[in-house]
């Protein structure tokens, strides 16, 4: 019983102020244990919902550009054959161009100088528009995590650690009240 003498001479000894603030410092440490365990079980658990969500944006987000990309090509080539249309009555020289491209013929009164095995160049390759700027990937590590976590094994684990640091906020750091506490009751008893 030496245990339960050092103990009763330890409580007849301290006073009420070392008894409190003895019990204030557990009780901090307390929450912040709690804290810590708590807010890694719930950023795992954050992880596993808003992850994946987040990684299906961003993709619908790049193929919206690269689909904004592609549409801006198309007007700038329509609005360019618009301008070659509306000049075409007015330029001799397009017009004999266009016509030696669709036909294969010249006017009479005109000649070509040059390699007569080169053929004329196409509409398209008389139209030259500047590429545009095409969106570049979703890329970095919340996209990479993001992929990882899409796997069911993967994302059973991590709810599982989730559940484990939770459980273990919960049952280390509960409150002393909470806790069966039987070297206490026996001393009262004697």
């Amino acid at each position: 019983m030496p245990r339960k003498d050092a103990v009763r001479q330890r409580r007849e000894t301290s006073g009420p102020a070392e008894e409190r603030r003895a019990g204030v410092l557990f009780a901090f440490g307390r929450m912040v244990g709690f804290l810590v365990f708590a807010a890694i079980g719930l950023g795992i658990l954050a992880a596993i919902v808003l992850l994946p969500a987040y990684d299906r944006m961003r993709a619908a987000r790049y193929e919206r550009d690269r689909a904004s990309a592609s549409v801006e090509r198309l007007e700038a080539e329509l609005s360019t054959k618009a301008r070659l249309a509306e000049a075409l009555p007015h330029d001799r020289e397009l017009t004999i161009q266009l016509m030696a491209i669709h036909t294969g013929r010249m006017p009479a009164d005109e000649m070509i100088y040059g390699d007569p095995a080169l053929r004329p160049a196409t509409l398209e390759q008389m139209i030259h528009l500047p590429e545009p700027q095409s969106p570049a990937r979703p890329d970095g590590p919340l996209v990479s995590a993001a992929g990882r976590i899409e796997n069911a094994r993967t994302r059973r684990g991590l709810f599982a650690m989730s559940a484990i640091a939770l459980a273990t906020a919960l049952l280390l750091f509960a409150p002393p009240s909470c806790r069966r506490q039987p070297h206490l009751a026996t001393e009262d008893a004697e």
